[in-house]
């Protein structure tokens, strides 16, 4: 009875206002450049120049369901700066190293074959994001509709150092970046059907649960959390890359390098 009385009241309701649909407040945040590579010490320069090609960015997702895009957020809001952090703290740690620097380049076939010749190695990296969401709760009330839930990151970047004119690879350095995870919520507007059943069981369902049937404002902060957390894999990323690439190892290329041009006839 009491649950009868529950639904013509929503009814009652529905008819005698309108019901406006809920407004999004989106909650959005932006990379943040790491600045441990300015306290590296500046060792000697040497006359070897290295080419830097921009990264190679995948990124790969796994949900269970799509209520929002999460490519979409990435492509539009963080992937240029990504990569344009990526290359710059990669010059920054070159020109730490002691090499003499050429580019970026937006792919290896964009080295002209000029600078290829005055160019010692290519600095090319490769970037395999995975982000996987995993969906807590979601519902619709009556004029909007909620998601909650989690988002993970993790993935690896490969660097490859290549010779750019025989294309032969001299290094390759693989970092694992470890997982990081972190809640969302994803608020979005919606205009209820008080003429449908169904609709009218799922505001018994939240009725229920105590969950409020009409809210005047939402959160999206969806964005927020994709940014926090390639924020966290970013700064991963650079920590190790300031150790993997030594300039020792790579100054003892050189011999080979001379050698395999050679052979070559370049």
């Amino acid at each position: 009875m009491k649950k009868l009385l529950f639904f013509v009241l929503v009814f009652l309701v529905g008819c005698a206002s309108h019901i406006y649909p809920a407004k999004v407040e989106k909650k959005s945040a932006t990379l943040e450049k790491v600045n441990n590579i300015d306290n590296l010490p500046q060792q000697p320069f040497t006359d070897k120049v290295i080419a830097i090609v921009a990264p190679e960015i995948h990124f790969i997702k796994d949900e269970d369901k799509s209520t929002f895009d999460i490519d979409d957020i990435f492509t539009k809001t963080l992937k240029s700066k990504l990569s344009v952090y990526m290359i710059s703290d990669i010059e920054e740690l070159l020109l730490k190293k002691g090499f003499k620097i050429k580019g970026p380049y937006d792919s290896f076939d964009e080295i002209t074959y000029e600078d290829k010749k005055k160019t010692y190695l290519a600095f090319v990296p490769k970037v395999y994001l995975y982000i996987k969401k995993e969906t807590k709760d979601r519902y619709c009330a009556m004029n909007y509709c909620f998601e909650r839930g989690v988002l993970k990151i993790s993935g690896n970047v490969k660097i490859i150092l290549e010779e750019p004119l025989t294309k032969q690879i001299f290094m390759v350095r693989n970092i694992k970046i470890q997982s990081f995870s972190q809640e969302y919520e994803y608020g979005s507007p919606f205009v209820f059907n008080l003429n449908s059943q169904n609709s009218l069981n799922q505001i018994g369902s939240l009725n229920q649960r105590n969950i409020p049937l009409q809210k005047r404002v939402v959160v999206d902060n969806t964005q927020k959390v994709l940014a926090d957390l390639l924020n966290k894999f970013y700064h991963s990323f650079v920590s190790q890359m300031i150790k993997y690439i030594d300039k020792e190892e790579i100054l003892s290329y050189a011999a080979d390098i001379k050698h395999l041009k050679a052979q070559k006839r370049y």
